[in-house]
C-alpha cells in the first residue's frame, strides 16, 4: 500500500507550497524602527479586555534602550529596572517587529521556571499574537505550529523556555531574551550571560541577546552582574529649576555623579505611625541635589521625559549635560528607575 502512495507522489509537498512557505525570504522587508513599529503598531491588553496604544509617555526611558535594539554594532542589551515599567515590553515589541519586518531569525524566550512559563504565555504571548494581524497572518497553519509555548511564523520559531540545561543545549536563537535572571536557579544566575554567548556564537554579528529584572541578588550575579560588563548606562536627568545634571541612581560605579533623592517632611518623634505617613506622603517630591528645590510631580514627569543615559566614557557636567563618547563595547547597559 506505501509503495502504491509512492507510485502516486502521495509523499511530497507540492512544489508551489514549498515556494509559497519560503517566500517572506525573497520579498523585501519594510525598513521599520523598533520606536516607530510600538507607537504605530503595538497594541496592549488592559485588565478588562480592551485595547491600548503603546505610549512613549509612560515609558520615556524606552526610546535609547529600543535604538540599541536596533543598532547592528550592539549585539547585547542589558536593563536593571524596576517591577511593572514597561521593560519587558521594550523586547516585546522589537520581537513583534522582527517576526513581521525582519530581521528573521529564530527567538527563544528564557523565563526562571515552568509556572513562569504558563504565565506569561497566557497573560502576554497569546493577546500579542491574537492583536498584531501582521504577525498573526503568517503563523504556520499546522497544529504543531500554533502551541501556547512555541510559535512558527514563516520559518521563524518563538519559543518559551525555562533557562536550564536541556533547554541551552543544540539552541540557537538570533534573539535571545532573558526575562528575570535574578530568580533562575542557582547554577544559572551568574552564568545566563556566557551561556548565550557560547549558545549563539555561530551566529556572528547577526545576534541579538536582551536581559531585564530587577536586581535581588546584589552585584555579584544575576542581571547587576551583567550590567557591570556593560557600558554602565545610568539615567541622566536635567532640573527644571536650575538647569543642574544629576542621576536618581548612580550607582557604586559613578561615585562623582550628583543625585536626585526622595524629599519629604519629617513628622516629630512619637508622632502615631498613621500620621507620620500621611505628613509623608503628602509632602513628598524629587529634590534637586544642586539648588534643593522639591520638584512638583508635574515637573518630575516633564524631566522624565527628556531623561538621557551616561556610558562608560563619557562625563557629566552640571550644567552642560553629557559629554563626550561612550567607550566602545559590544555590552550596553541601561539602568532604569521608577
Amino acid at each position: 500500500e506505501q509503495a502504491a502512495l509512492l507510485s502516486q507522489d502521495a509523499f511530497c509537498k507540492r512544489p508551489e507550497e514549498i515556494a509559497q512557505a519560503e517566500l517572506y525570504r525573497l520579498l523585501p522587508k519594510q525598513a521599520i524602527s523598533t520606536l516607530e513599529y510600538a507607537q504605530t503598531k503595538r497594541w496592549v491588553r488592559k485588565p478588562d479586555g480592551s485595547k491600548t496604544h503603546w505610549s512613549l509617555d509612560f515609558a520615556p526611558f524606552s526610546k535609547p534602550i529600543m535604538e540599541a535594539l536596533d543598532n547592528p554594532e550592539i549585539p547585547e542589551v542589558i536593563v536593571p529596572k524596576p517591577s511593572r515599567c514597561g521593560g519587558t515590553m521594550i523586547v516585546e515589541c522589537y520581537a513583534l517587529k522582527c517576526l513581521e519586518y525582519g530581521p528573521v531569525g529564530d527567538i527563544g524566550w528564557y523565563l526562571a521556571g515552568p509556572e513562569e512559563v504558563r504565565s506569561y504565555a497566557d497573560r502576554v504571548v497569546e493577546p500579542m499574537f491574537e492583536d498584531h494581524d501582521g504577525v498573526a497572518e503568517q503563523l504556520g497553519k499546522r497544529a504543531t505550529d500554533n502551541k501556547k509555548t512555541f510559535k512558527r511564523i514563516s520559518g521563524q520559531v518563538f519559543e518559551l523556555l525555562v533557562m536550564g540545561g536541556k533547554t541551552t543545549t543544540n539552541r540557537q536563537f538570533r534573539l535571545a531574551v532573558i526575562d528575570e535572571p535574578d530568580t533562575y536557579a542557582k547554577a544559572y544566575r551568574s552564568n545566563w550571560l556566557d551561556q548565550m554567548r557560547q549558545r549563539q556564537r555561530a551566529l556572528g554579528s547577526d545576534r541579538k541577546l536582551y536581559a531585564c529584572a530587577h536586581a535581588d541578588i546584589g552585584w555579584t550575579g544575576g542581571i547587576s552582574q551583567g550590567w557591570v560588563q556593560s557600558t554602565q548606562g545610568i539615567a541622566v536627568l536635567q532640573c527644571p529649576e536650575c538647569g543642574g545634571h544629576g542621576s536618581p541612581y548612580p550607582t557604586k560605579y559613578w561615585p562623582d555623579v550628583p543625585r536626585f533623592r526622595l524629599d519629604y517632611e519629617r513628622a516629630p518623634e512619637g508622632t502615631p505611625i498613621h500620621e507620620r505617613l500621611a505628613l509623608a506622603r503628602s509632602t513628598a517630591a524629587m529634590a534637586c541635589p544642586h539648588c534643593g528645590v522639591p520638584l512638583s510631580n508635574e515637573q518630575r514627569i516633564e524631566m522624565a521625559k527628556a531623561v538621557q543615559f551616561m556610558h562608560k566614557g563619557q562625563a557629566l557636567d552640571i550644567d552642560a549635560g553629557i559629554i563626550g563618547e561612550p567607550d566602545a563595547n559590544k555590552t550596553w547597559g541601561f539602568w532604569v528607575h521608577v
